[in-house]
C-alpha cells in the first residue's frame, strides 16, 4: 500500500506556547517527519534526553541540603523539577498521537512513526528513576525504578487513551467525517492505520480507539439511516473506511481475529474483542454490502471485508 504520491495534511507538530522541554522532543520527532533521521536514530536522541533528564534532575535534588529537599511551590509543580520520564514519554506519545493522523497508510512517514516505537521497544532494558508518591504521606519520592522502554508490556495501555481523544476529537457524531475527502474524513483513516499498527505490533494496544466500534448501531456516533438519508450513509462509509485499516491487511485483521476467539461472549460494555462481536461485524458488512442506501464503492468495500474475516472464521 505504498503512498508516497498520496497529500499529506499539516502535522500539527509545533505549537505557538511550545516552551524548551517541549521543543526538545518535537525537533527529534520532526527529524522522521522530514526524513532527516532513522527511526533508530530519533530512538537513540529520545533515549538519550529521557535519560538524560532524568539523571539530571536526579542528580540536583541529590546534591540539595537536605538531599531531596522540596519546597512547598515544588511539591505542587514536582514535574518542573523532579525526574519523571512517565511524564516525558505520554508527551512523547502524544504529540505522535496528533501528528500520525497527517500521513496515510503506506506513507514512509507512518513507517518511520510505527519504526520509532519498534526500535525503542527493540533498545536494551535499562531503568531510570522515575516519580511515584509515599502512600503514607502523599510525599513524593524517586525511588522507584522505570525500565525504558516498555512497550509492548500492560504498562503502557494508559497511553492507549492518547489515541481514543485523537478519535474522538474526529468521529464525533455528525462531524466533519462525513463529509466525502474532507481533512477530517482523511485523518480519520489516517488515525486508524497507525493504531491498527501500533496494536498488531504489540506496541500500544489501541483497540479503546478502533473504528471497529462505529460501524455497530450499538456505538453512539452510529447514524439513524432512516432520518439521515444522505448523512447516515456518508457516516457510514466514513466509519468503513477507516474500520477497514483493522480488517484489510493481514496482520490487524489476524490480530483481531486472535482477540475475538478468547472469549466466546462479551459483556456488552468493557469487552472489545468477542467471537460474537467478531460475527457481528461481519454481520454489519453484510447489509453494507447489500444496503442500497450505499454508494457501490462503499458496497464493494464491505463485501470484500467480509471476504476477508470469512478467511478466519
Amino acid at each position: 500500500m505504498a503512498a508516497d504520491n498520496v497529500a499529506t495534511l499539516d502535522p500539527r507538530l509545533f505549537d505557538e506556547d511550545d516552551n524548551a522541554e517541549d521543543l526538545s522532543y518535537k525537533q527529534i520527532i520532526n527529524s522522521l517527519l522530514t526524513q532527516k533521521a532513522s527511526p533508530v536514530q530519533a530512538a537513540a536522541r529520545i533515549d538519550d534526553w529521557v535519560v538524560g533528564e532524568t539523571n539530571r534532575r536526579y542528580n540536583e535534588l541529590k546534591q540539595r541540603e537536605p538531599p531531596f529537599s522540596l519546597t512547598d511551590e515544588e511539591k505542587d509543580s514536582i514535574y518542573l523539577v523532579g525526574p519523571n520520564p512517565s511524564r516525558q514519554i505520554s508527551m512523547i506519545v502524544g504529540a505522535i498521537a496528533r501528528v500520525c493522523s497527517a500521513y496515510p497508510p503506506g506513507h514512509p512517514v507512518q513507517d518511520a512513526l510505527v519504526g520509532l516505537f519498534q526500535a525503542l521497544k527493540a533498545m536494551p532494558k535499562h531503568e531510570v528513576r522515575d516519580l511515584s508518591y509515599v502512600e503514607a504521606s502523599n510525599e513524593p519520592s524517586f525511588e522507584r525504578m522505570l525500565a525504558l522502554w516498555p512497550f509492548g508490556t500492560p504498562s503502557v495501555e494508559y497511553l492507549a487513551q492518547k489515541f481514543q481523544r485523537e478519535a474522538e476529537e474526529l468521529a464525533y457524531p455528525f462531524s466533519e467525517v462525513e463529509t466525502p475527502g474532507s481533512e477530517f474524513q482523511l485523518r480519520w483513516k489516517n488515525l486508524q492505520g497507525f493504531i491498527s499498527r501500533l496494536t498488531s505490533l504489540d506496541l500500544i494496544d489501541c483497540s479503546i480507539a478502533s473504528a471497529l466500534e462505529y460501524i455497530l448501531p450499538t456505538h453512539y456516533a452510529y447514524p439513524d439511516l432512516n432520518k439521515r438519508r444522505q448523512g447516515g450513509p456518508n457516516r457510514i462509509e466514513a466509519d468503513l473506511i477507516a474500520a477497514a485499516q483493522w480488517l484489510e491487511p493481514d496482520q490487524p485483521r489476524q490480530w483481531v481475529y486472535n482477540q475475538c476467539r478468547g472469549t466466546a461472549v462479551g459483556d456488552g460494555m468493557r469487552q472489545i474483542w468477542s467471537m460474537d462481536k467478531w460475527n457481528l461485524f461481519k454481520e454489519q458488512l453484510s447489509f453494507f454490502s447489500s444496503d442500497e442506501r450505499f454508494s457501490q464503492d462503499t458496497r464493494r468495500l464491505a463485501e470484500s471485508l467480509r471476504e476477508k474475516m470469512e478467511t478466519q472464521g
